[in-house]
């Protein structure tokens, strides 16, 4: 397909303001139920921001007197729509698997393979964001880190930077919810002790020590790569 004139195409129907975010919600549906190539990623980018811009046009013709206060706000990054292969889904689960394997915790792996996404490229800093979470947050064995990284993407994803915004706030709750619900789904829990099946104890904040008999009796990496898919075929 001449992803060109697709993007030309979609520039004339972004001129109807009533029924284009509809549309370009099917638009995108479709693109991904077809499966197009990498080459395509660009047009669901458009596509994105197109969606964006017109909810607020439209928002402009039926509420005027609240535009001043719609150009205020401030986002911290555009929610992110593109296509993406479910080899690069796979390939981003297991760069998580691998992270987790080099040492570094279950949320660290989730969030890292993925904060890029979202402009942060800096690995470290992604690292330093995520590490708090690990081991059930703090090694407390409360919800699982795996499931925390995916919480922390959401936020990058669709997070509310503006404080009475009440619709963004509900979109992420609402996202965040549908996360946990796949998850839970799948492992019949968000709760760190009871996916390990540890007995309820106080824990010590040291971390256990990462030999191949660690690795072989935690269920995390199955886990880790999990959160990653179910993440990246949400959004």
């Amino acid at each position: 397909m001449d992803a060109e004139r697709v993007l030309n195409g979609c520039s004339l129907l972004a001129s109807s303001i009533v029924t284009i975010p509809s549309f370009l919600y099917l638009l995108k549906k479709f693109i991904l139920l077809v499966n197009l190539p990498k080459s395509a990623a660009k047009i669901i980018h458009f596509l994105h921001i197109s969606k964006f811009l017109s909810l607020k046009i439209a928002f402009f013709f039926k509420n005027p007197t609240k535009f001043a206060h719609l150009k205020k706000k401030q986002y911290l990054c555009s929610p992110i729509g593109f296509i993406m292969s479910e080899q690069e889904i796979e390939r981003r689960a297991q760069r998580a698997v691998q992270l987790f394997k080099q040492g570094y915790n279950c949320s660290q792996a989730v969030f890292t393979s993925c904060a890029d996404l979202y402009g942060i490229t800096d690995e470290s800093l992604a690292l330093r964001l995520s590490a708090s979470f690990g081991g059930g947050m703090g090694r407390m064995r409360l919800v699982c880190g795996a499931a925390s990284g995916m919480f922390m993407l959401a936020g990058l994803q669709n997070g509310s930077c503006t404080p009475h915004d009440n619709e963004g706030k509900m979109a992420n709750y609402a996202f965040v919810q549908q996360l946990a619900g796949e998850f839970k789904g799948k492992y019949g829990s968000l709760i760190c002790a009871e996916l390990l099946g540890l007995a309820p104890r106080p824990e010590e904040p040291k971390p256990a020590e990462r030999t191949q008999q660690y690795y072989e009796k935690r269920p995390c990496p199955e886990m880790i790569a999990e959160s990653v898919r179910i993440f990246l075929r949400s959004i």
